[in-house]
This record gives structure tokens, C-alpha cells and sequence, in this order.
């Protein structure tokens, strides 16, 4: 039986994840935008399990940037991030977007995306397949992962070989959340979280497991929400329940009746852990002083973690000490249940919001996306605190999303770029495109209403596909990456978006060289492509004087020749369909990268290649 909570590093464990294989896919969700940065240094190289990492050394970093690129296009239309609406400006673009797919809920109105859901796609060397989740607290940003202390459930689900209603049925409220999280983000959403229903319907939840998911609107039954937690408890004479939070929201007396009425106790069975004036997590938490009034007049305890001097942190987890900076972003709920107590591991803070406000025709109103775990347990941490007799940390809680914030997602086919907006104002008549290589087009635009929302089709004759798209509204600019619709091979050759600095000559040239050192090959220490076309790296020059070029031209024909055939060798002894196949796709792209520099003006080492092309293309004649 599983039990929990996990106070653990949400990447995860890099020797386990190593041996489960690389994420082919990948489903993530957070509350704010996501942080480019963390995705590109941190998560996705070590989730490809890439040979490189991000160095501060320009030359290894660009072949980092490159090998992480080639990643991300093999990965192309698989890999998705959901968070809530934002302002999205110009500090917030970047290459990786052209090749992660953000969405953004808000197609159907205002709405919050709270919960911290990641689903990972694994494949491993021998074509094992297995879905990675993780329900936590954590958000995809730097401060997550370094500032805070997260809790989490995570589950390595092995896949089976079809789709079956009892998988199905065995995740509970994971299946329709995700299509409601999909609907919210508008048809493109709807299309990336699909594949992920067959996938779940492949393997089967473990055993002893609940899920509890809030979903935006009003509901009259108990599939969402604090409903939904009830029902799943089914708690006994009222039992105890404890609350760590780091946010409490504006509760009233009679939300918190009904609030307690719904999981099944009394208001004054709930225990809150908090903190007090001056505790190092003062800063951090929130919770307003009408809360505070409330909660008191209402019945619930406020259990007291400490100051610096009466630190009881460590009451919580052996992660906390009194020299550990961070603080805990978790929302964790223990349940009292005889012999068999339950905790929540979830995305929700103590708020209507996350959990839903009763109305009065009885309905259950809510804003935010959330998910968490019910899990049973054999620890309730909490129950050592001492209620508080000092003044509480007090702090009222930010807005939960921008109202000046523009829903919108670009697509863009090889032809037509397709702009949907969600907007009750007028919008600009011009748009303005910009390229992987910073070119700015100003385009003219007709909206039409498609349902609720604005739609934009554009037919203009592209230099280069377009990466982001700007629009002003009332003053405010709105830039939003567009997603590729173009097919793999187009996609490849001409990428929307490029690593910064990095040429569509140098990009591939760079390409060639990882691929030629995947199959044997060596880079040099000094062979970095300058940048610039044409051009070559030291290692490629040729011979000192004429009387050496023979010589030359045999060295560097041997050079490339080991390459094909370790190639050749790979391929043969490759212990899967699926790794052989892959093996076989390097060779197509080697080969359509060696005759690309074959094209160029100044090639060197053109007649080594063109040996090594006439070798490379019969080998791949040959049957798998």
C-alpha cells in the first residue's frame, strides 16, 4: 500500500530514472509561467538523459544547446506545458517555446490553473515503456525547486500493450481532469492532453490510491472539489483533520461549517499549523486577519510551529532545520480514521477557491484548477503542536490571475497562421510576427468571431516561419508563441525557433558534428563552427601545401568512413525495433546533413564526404 507524503526533490532520482529510460513525452502543469530557464538547464536534459549539460563555457554550450534541440525536435508536437493566464511581454521569450507547446487556461473565462500535475512518458533501451506522475506542490519555476520544500506523490506505472476501461476507470477523477484542463485551454489543449487518456488507459492506478481534482464552474454533484474529498473519506464520528498550508483564503464562519460538514467532521475538529510574528516563514505564508477572526470565532485551532528561538519545524519532516533557508510551499491534509488514517498530498490551499464556496441553491462554485493523492498513512506530524497563544503571521494574499492578461494561442501550418483570442474589447487591425532570425513582419489582420472567442487567419508569403506574435491591446503588449503545425521534415530543416546566437548554417553544421561523435566520431577541441556560412572549424581546413592533399583527402575519407561504419554496427546490433529504427533515422539525417555541406560554396572536405554519402546511402538501402 502506498503511503506518504514524499519530501523529495520532484525531479526526482537520476540513477532510478536513468534505468526507467528517457521522456519521450511529457505533460507539466504549474500555476505561474512557466520558467524556460529550469526546463532547459535542469528538467529536459536530464529527463533525454543527454550527454551534455549547460556549461557557462560558449563553445560546450553550444553544443549543449544543440544536443538539446536535436532532442526536442525527435520529441515535436509531444511535449506541453498548462499553466494560467498571464501577461506574457518580451522578457518572457524564448527559443525553447517553439518546441514546448504553453497553454494557458482561460478559453472559457477567467479561471485559475493551480494544480501541479507533471506526466512523464518513459522508454527505456530495451523499449520498456512506463507513465511517470507526479501530484505535488511544485511549480515549474527556479524558486520551486531552490527556495522551497515541496511534498509529493509519485507513481512509476508500467504500459501495457492497449486501452482498456478498467485502466480507465482505475484513475478516477485524473481522466475527466485532464480533459477539462484541456477544454479550458481551447482546441489546442483539447489535442494535447488526448493522447494522454490512452496512455492512462495502459497501465493501472495503484493500489490503496484516490485522486482528487477541483475543476473551474459550478457543480451539483460530488465529483470535484471539497464534495469529492468527502466522499472519498467517508469519515467516521467526526474525526480530527490537520492543515498544513502555506495559504489560507477569506473564509467566513458559515463557508467553514460547510466546508467541514463536507469532508465530514466539525469546525472545531480542524487543526491549522501555523506560524507566528517574526517566524522565518512569515513572509511566505498568507492568511489575512478577518481569516484569522473568522477561523477562531467559527472553531478551528491554530497550532503553533514556532519562532526562531522555539523552532519546531522539525515536527513537520527531518527536511526542516533550523539552518534550512527554504520554506514549505506543500498543502498536506491528515485525516483521523481509526486504525486507518488518510492524508492528502495536493496542489490546493485552504481556500473557496481551491475547494468551492456552497451557494445558496446548494451548488458548489469553483475557481481553480487542482489535484492531489489521498494515500493512507501511519504519521500524523502535526499532533504534537501546541495551540497558539501569540499573534499570528498575517498577510493578505496576492490576486489570483491578471485581469489585463490576453487568453490567446497562435498556430501556424507551413502556410496560414492562425491566431485565437479571448477578449470583450476591440482588437488591433496589425499584428507583428517575429522570425528565428529576428526579423519583424507587420501583418494586417481581419478578426472573426468563432464562438466566444476572435479568430485571425493570415496567408502571407514567409521568409522564415513565424516564432511569436505581438498583439496590442490598450496599450499592452501581449506576445505569444506559436505553435508548429508544419510536419517533421519541413519543422527540421527550418525550426521556428533557434538557440540564441546560434545560425541556421551553424545549427547545422553543429548538427552533423554531434551526430558524426553519437557514431564514433571525435570533435576537436577547436571545432566549433564559426557561425558564419561557408565557413569552417580548424579541424576542417585542408591540407598545409598541395603536395599533402592525397594524404589529406584519405584521412579525412577514413575519418567519415568509421563513422558509417559504426553506424552500420549500431544499427545491426540494436536490441529493439524501436532503437533500430531510431538508429536508422541518425543515418537519414546524417546523410542529409553531409550533403548539405556537400552544397556549400566552401567545403574543404567535400570529396571525403561525397565517399562517405555514396557508402552511407547504400548501407541504408539495406533492409532493417
Amino acid at each position: 500500500m502506498t503511503t506518504g507524503p514524499e519530501w523529495l526533490d520532484p525531479v526526482g532520482d537520476e540513477v532510478r530514472d536513468r534505468d526507467a529510460g528517457r521522456v519521450q513525452a511529457a505533460l507539466l502543469t504549474t500555476y505561474e509561467p512557466p520558467d524556460a530557464t529550469l526546463l532547459v538547464e535542469d528538467l529536459l536534459p536530464r529527463w533525454f538523459q543527454l550527454d551534455r549539460e549547460a556549461s557557462s563555457e560558449g563553445r560546450e554550450n553550444r553544443f549543449f544547446l544543440v544536443e538539446l534541440e536535436e532532442a526536442l525536435q525527435q520529441r515535436r508536437g509531444k511535449l506541453s506545458v498548462f499553466s494560467s493566464n498571464a501577461v506574457v511581454d518580451a522578457a518572457s521569450r524564448h527559443w525553447v517555446w517553439s518546441y514546448v507547446v504553453p497553454h494557458r487556461v482561460g478559453a472559457r473565462g477567467a479561471t485559475v490553473q493551480h494544480a501541479k500535475l507533471w506526466l512523464l512518458h518513459r522508454v527505456n533501451d530495451n523499449g520498456d515503456e512506463c507513465l511517470d506522475i507526479h501530484v505535488s506542490s511544485t511549480n515549474l519555476t527556479r524558486s520551486a525547486s531552490r527556495d522551497q520544500v515541496q511534498a509529493g506523490f509519485r507513481y512509476r506505472a508500467p504500459l501495457e500493450g492497449r486501452v482498456t476501461q478498467v485502466a480507465l476507470r482505475s484513475w478516477g477523477a485524473l481522466v475527466p481532469f485532464l480533459g477539462e484542463l484541456g477544454a479550458h485551454a481551447g482546441s489546442s489543449g483539447e489535442a494535447a492532453v488526448a493522447p494522454w487518456r490512452d496512455l492512462l488507459g495502459r497501465c493501472r492506478a495503484p493500489k490503496g490510491v484516490t485522486f482528487v481534482a477541483s475543476v473551474p464552474g459550478v457543480h451539483a454533484g460530488a465529483d470535484w472539489g471539497v464534495r469529492a474529498l468527502g466522499a472519498a473519506l467517508s469519515l467516521p464520528n467526526h474525526g480530527e483533520v490537520d492543515i498544513l498550508v502555506p495559504t489560507v483564503g477569506e473564509w467566513t464562519g458559515p463557508q467553514i461549517e460547510a466546508w467541514a460538514k463536507a469532508v465530514g467532521t466539525r469546525p472545531e475538529r480542524i487543526r491549522l499549523a501555523w506560524v507566528a510574528k517574526e517566524h522565518p516563514w512569515e513572509r511566505n505564508w498568507s492568511m489575512s486577519e478577518s481569516s484569522v477572526t473568522n477561523l477562531r470565532e467559527a472553531g478551528p485551532a491554530l497550532l503553533d510551529l514556532g519562532d526562531a528561538k522555539r523552532d519546531q519545524r522539525q515536527r513537520i519532516s527531518k527536511n526542516f532545520h533550523r539552518s534550512d533557508e527554504r520554506w514549505p510551499h506543500a498543502k498536506v491534509y491528515w485525516f483521523e480514521r481509526g486504525s486507518t488514517d488518510r492524508v492528502l498530498v495536493t496542489s490546493a490551499n485552504w481556500s473557496t477557491s481551491a475547494w468551492g464556496a456552497v451557494m445558496a441553491n446548494g451548488r458548489l462554485r469553483i475557481g481553480n484548477f487542482e489535484l492531489g493523492v489521498l494515500l493512507s498513512t501511519k504519521t500524523r506530524p502535526l499532533r504534537t503542536l501546541k495551540e497558539m497563544s501569540r499573534p499570528p503571521a498575517t498577510a493578505t494574499a496576492e490576486r489570483e490571475f491578471e485581469e489585463t492578461a490576453l487568453w490567446a494561442h497562435a498556430t501556424f501550418d507551413g502556410r496560414l497562421l492562425r491566431t485565437l483570442v479571448r477578449i470583450a474589447g476591440s482588437l488591433p487591425r496589425t499584428v507583428v510576427a517575429i522570425d528565428a532570425d529576428e526579423h519583424r513582419t507587420q501583418i494586417s489582420v481581419q478578426w472573426k468571431r468563432v464562438g466566444e472567442l476572435r479568430e485571425a487567419i493570415s496567408r502571407h508569403r514567409w521568409r522564415a516561419g513565424p516564432a511569436v506574435i505581438i498583439v496590442e491591446v490598450k496599450g499592452i503588449s501581449h506576445w505569444i508563441p506559436v505553435q508548429d503545425l508544419r510536419d517533421d521534415k519541413v519543422a527540421r530543416q527550418e525550426p521556428l525557433g533557434r538557440p540564441p546566437g546560434i545560425s541556421a548554417e551553424e545549427l547545422k553544421a553543429l548538427r552533423a558534428a554531434l551526430l558524426e561523435e553519437r557514431y564514433g566520431g571525435r570533435i576537436a577541441d577547436d571545432a566549433l563552427p564559426s557561425g558564419s556560412a561557408g565557413e569552417a572549424g580548424p579541424d576542417l581546413k585542408g591540407p598545409k601545401t598541395s603536395g599533402d592533399y592525397g594524404v589529406w583527402v584519405m584521412e579525412q575519407a577514413r575519418r567519415v568512413l568509421a563513422v558509417v561504419d559504426y553506424w552500420s554496427a549500431a544499427r545491426a546490433e540494436a536490441a529493439s525495433d524501436s532503437l533500430r529504427a531510431a538508429i536508422n533515422r541518425d543515418g537519414q539525417e546524417q546523410l542529409r546533413l553531409w550533403r548539405h555541406q556537400c552544397e556549400q560554396d566552401h567545403c574543404p572536405h567535400r570529396v571525403a564526404l561525397v565517399v562517405a554519402c555514396d557508402e552511407l546511402g547504400m548501407r541504408l538501402k539495406r533492409p532493417l
